[in-house]
């Protein structure tokens, strides 16, 4: 662990109070939680493959989707780890240009891998809803997908009303000001909340029109539906932390 840096700020110009900031380094907690929740990430989809195989029903769309958010996710793993053994967490806070590009990465392979795991999911419902149903769930898959990409182009776009990094040659030749580009973030956030709900809801308009006891419906729905929010609720939370402050 490196040396932990603190910084004294003083509260008032003609007060002594004074509030101590100490950034601790989170690098062995980050990378164990990483690991750890990739590990059973893994397990559960080589379950989902190997019974696919052995039953052989073969893979199809919603499995490949996984697949490929499950790469994104490795990647973005590894990316995340040699941040943190590069400096992320620094004495002076401070990030080189090389830095900065790969955050901007991690950050869009996070966006990536949560609106794909959600497309897998969304595919997965595909199979088993009727006409009108597929097209809401089509246009929540489509709109989704859409919100990532502008905040994966954002990401990388200038910033007219910020300087530093904000203004670099390694980004896009345009710029948007800094309200906007927040407010865009906020609002796929807030439209990611949304479908998660949406695709929790879709189990039961489908379950509940099968032939099956009303028992198992519910057991049914309920499974799937907490499991989509428990899933894509972790998704969102699992972002990369920044320095950790401690106020004294």
């Amino acid at each position: 662990m490196i040396p932990v840096p603190s910084l004294i700020i003083s509260r008032d110009n003609s007060s002594s109070d004074v509030t101590t900031l100490t950034y601790v380094d989170p690098t062995k907690e980050v990378n164990a939680g990483l690991w750890c929740l990739f590990g059973g990430a893994s397990v559960f989809l080589g379950l989902r493959i190997w019974v696919k195989f052995t039953r052989l029903h073969g893979l199809w769309y919603d499995d490949y989707v996984l697949v490929a958010s499950w790469l994104v996710l490795l990647v973005n793993n590894i990316l995340i780890c040699w941040e943190y053994a590069n400096g992320y967490v620094s004495q002076t806070g401070e990030w080189d240009k090389r830095m900065h590009i790969v955050i901007n990465i991690t950050s869009c392979g996070t966006l990536i891998g949560q609106a794909w795991s959600k497309t897998a999911f969304g595919v997965t419902l595909l199979r088993i809803s009727n006409k009108w149903q597929s097209y809401v769930l089509g246009f929540c898959i489509a709109t989704m997908n859409i919100f990532m990409i502008l905040k994966c182009i954002l990401q990388w776009a200038k910033v007219c009303d910020s300087g530093g990094d904000y203004q670099a040659s390694y980004r896009l030749n345009f710029c948007i000001y800094k309200n906007f580009r927040n407010g865009v973030k906020e609002g796929g956030q807030v439209y990611n909340v949304i479908m998660d709900f949406v695709f929790a809801l879709f189990p039961w308009l489908i379950a509940w029109k099968l032939n099956m006891r009303r028992n198992e419906k519910i057991a049914l729905s309920a499974t799937l539906s907490l499991g989509a929010i428990c899933k894509n609720g972790l998704e969102e939370r699992i972002e990369q932390p920044r320095c950790l402050v401690l106020l004294e």
